[in-house]
Order: structure tokens, then sequence, then C-alpha cells
């Protein structure tokens, strides 16, 4: 399967004084995977070490972080004369701190390592203080469940994606035989996600079932995470917050609410619980905008938040939603404009496109303000057909310098001076857009 990850590993590959590379994302979403085939495309010796299913590897750095010795230790191990075409590949890296650690002293001493390091929890792991991170001796990357471009690609519809993209390239709208056959796709990710193993389980078997069963095993692995990674008490804080998203955006106001997760409590109780929950890369956190200055992130209200799952099969299965619903593209029900807005959550963030939204006066919201041309865009989530928005008319008219807005919904593109529509399979060309305009005519 293609991941878009692998044109930043090459990239990685490029560099000429390239410094350790530390890729961070959710656990099942591919890491593994992914580096190990990039690993034998491009070097003819392949070293893979993986601290959690072999403890006896952090005997090598417990003690000694003298990197001369390391290298002996695993040239030793693996029988194999490390050189400049030889990877090494950490996995799990976040089980032995000290190996993290050792990243500092690999670039400062031996910089012709190729080393790449990987883990699932590395966010949360990275996050504890008393832990010696390598500030500028590494190169961080994130990774994410597929998104719905990868998702497409697994399912061989290159020829559905380059008719989406010209449609999109050209503002013109795509034909109806296509729009309705990348709608039918879209409600089949909707259900499935992003997570490779339930994608690939579904294409070997066409099943739902067995592909489910593959997603259910990977929510008891994130809540065995919780529980690992976690104290008691805080495990149990961690999985409520986690349990309660859902509910919380089914809210008129969707505010991530501290007393919706138990009654009486507050920030300074679940603060470190969301905190933990976005640092494992498990869930989304979209920001309330003070104004929409440029840039974004100085005129936030870090206080203001709205929480998001990561992977929309996840988000699927905690709905509880009858599939022979959600696999009917015309089905609209209470929360139809939630599961679109969550999709869009994830592609954004899967080109590393930062979240946040706005909320005006006479009860108008916008979902997503993103920066296009040198101008913050309102992004508009729209369930059904209708794509007119009060929120967005106010939106416009206190902001009347803002060139245009932007819808996202399941209808096809439209495209006119002051307002534009992307069907929501066409989502990652925006997100492509948005990513590829911060360097904008520079070199």
């Amino acid at each position: 399967m293609y991941r878009i990850i692998e044109e930043e590993l090459n990239a990685w590959n490029n560099e000429k004084n390239k410094k350790p590379l530390l890729v961070l994302g959710a656990r099942q979403i591919g890491k593994t995977y992914t580096i190990s085939e990039f690993a034998q495309k491009n070097y003819s010796k392949f070293i893979y070490i993986n601290f959690e299913a072999k403890p006896r590897f952090k005997d090598w750095f417990i003690n000694d972080l003298d990197v001369r010795n390391i290298k002996g230790y695993i040239e030793n191990e693996f029988n194999i004369v490390i050189d400049n075409d030889t990877l090494i590949f950490f996995d799990e890296i976040q089980a032995c701190e000290e190996a993290i650690t050792s990243l500092k002293y690999f670039n400062e001493f031996m910089p012709d390592m190729n080393i790449v390091a990987a883990g699932s929890l590395l966010g949360v792991v990275l996050g504890n203080k008393h832990i010696s991170f390598p500030v500028g001796k590494v190169k961080k990357i994130h990774m994410y469940p597929m998104n719905f471009y990868e998702f497409m690609l697994a399912f061989n519809k290159k020829t559905l994606i380059d008719k989406i993209e010209e449609a999109y390239n050209e503002k013109k709208q795509l034909d109806v035989v296509y729009h309705k056959s990348a709608l039918e796709l879209y409600q089949k990710y909707l259900v499935l996600g992003g997570m490779p193993e339930v994608v690939s389980t579904y294409l070997e078997t066409d099943s739902y079932i067995r592909a489910i069963e593959k997603l259910d095993g990977i929510y008891s692995d994130y809540t065995y995470d919780m529980k690992k990674y976690t104290s008691r008490n805080e495990f149990l804080k961690v999985k409520n917050c986690y349990s309660s998203i859902l509910k919380q955006l089914m809210k008129e106001n969707k505010n991530f609410k501290y007393n919706i997760v138990e009654q009486g409590k507050d920030k300074q109780y679940f603060g470190e619980s969301i905190l933990w929950l976005v640092n494992a890369n498990i869930t989304h956190k979209s920001i309330l905008l003070n104004n929409i200055r440029l840039p974004l992130s100085f005129h936030t209200d870090d206080y203001i938040f709205r929480m998001y799952l990561s992977d929309m099969g996840l988000f699927t299965k905690m709905s509880n939603t009858e599939l022979n619903l959600l696999l009917n593209p015309c089905y609209i029900d209470d929360i139809s404009g939630i599961w679109h807005e969550n999709y869009l959550a994830c592609e954004l963030k899967s080109y590393d496109i930062d979240l946040y939204y706005w909320k005006g006066k006479q009860e108008s919201e916008i979902e997503y303000i993103v920066v296009l041309d040198g101008n913050a865009i309102p992004i508009n989530v729209k369930s059904g057909k209708n794509l007119y928005s009060k929120s967005v008319e106010y939106f416009m008219k206190v902001n009347n310098d803002t060139p245009y807005s932007i819808s996202v919904s399941p209808r096809n593109f439209s495209f006119t001076d002051k307002k534009r529509n992307i069907p929501v399979y066409a989502s990652f060309m925006l997100a492509q857009e948005i990513k590829n305009n911060r360097f904008k005519d520079i070199k």
C-alpha cells in the first residue's frame, strides 16, 4: 500500500547531513511496514531492532551511551558490518528511553549512520519531562492512518483520483458517474477507516465483518495502551475522556466540556488526560480562534477546544451505528454532519495542517479556518444538499476582506467568485493545496 509519508522518507534519505529520523504516530497505522519497505528499497542492509519484542536489546543502552560500543553490540548481534548502505530501525523505541537519548550521540559522533526510530506511544513518552530528548539532533515527522487518497489507491482507483484532480484543478463538476462512484467509496471509508490491517483484511476477504473484527482488536490495543502507560487513576480518566468525544461532538455546543466526562470536574482534573490522548496521536485537537489575523497560532484561546478521533473506522465503531445504514449514500441522521466534520479533521491532519475553528455572535460558527493565498479562509462542513449557511454569511459580513468561503459536502464541485463547494471525497486535494500553499513562490 502506498503511503504519502514515503515522500518524506525519501526526502530525508536524500539529505546530505541527515539526522536520525523519529517517526511519530499511533499504533497500527503502518509505521513498521512502511519503514521496512522503504529500507528494503533503498539499502542493501537492514537491521531491525524492536525494544518491545526483545527487551534484552535495552541492555546495550542502559549503562553505556557510548555509541561506538552500541554500534559494536549491534554488529555482533546481527553479524553485519554497518556502513553507509545500512539502515538501522529502532522500533517501539518508547520502550527504551535511553535509546531515545542515544540518538543525540549518534548524530554528534556517528553522523554517517542511517537511523530511523518509531514508536506507538512515542509522543506520550516524549511528553515526560524527565526524558532527555535530543533537541535539535533528530528530525521528527508524523504518520497518520490512511487518508482517503491512500484509501483510493489501495482500492486501485487511480483513474478516479485522476478525474477528481482534474475537476478540482480545472474548477469544474465531476462527471456524475465518477461522482457517484467516489461517494460510494467514501461511505466505505467511513466504515473501514484508515488502519492498514483493516483495509487489507477487507480487500482480501470482501467482508466488513472480518474487517471490523480487526478494528475491534485495534480498539482493545488502544485501551490496553491507556492502561499500560498511565497510572490506574489516570487510566480511567483518559479512557473516559476518549469515550466521551462523540457525545461531546453531538452537543449543539461542540466545545469539549470536562463536566460531560464527569460532573463537577474541570481542566485541573482532566488536563493531563487530554494531553495524553493528543500525544498518543489517537485524537486530534482543534482550537478556538479569538480572531482570524495571521498567523492563526497567535490568536487562539487554548482553553476552549474540540476533540476528534484520529481514525474514521474507530469513530464509526464507537458510534454504534448500523452498517447497512452507513453504507447507504443517502443516509442522513442526527450525527451525519459530525461524520463529515471528523473526517475532514483527519484529512487535514494527515497533511500536518493545524486545526482551528471560529465562533461569532448570533450562534454562528465555522468548523475550520485555514490559510490559503495569505488569507484566513472559512471551511463550512455540510451533510446535506443545501449549501446555504447563516454562519458563513455572518463570517463574510464581519470579515469582509475574506476573498471566498469553502464548503465541504456530499454535493458535486461548484465554484463562484465568493463560494466554492468541494465534495467530501476531494478533501485531499484541498488539504494538498493548503499544505503546498505554505511555500508558494518560495525557493
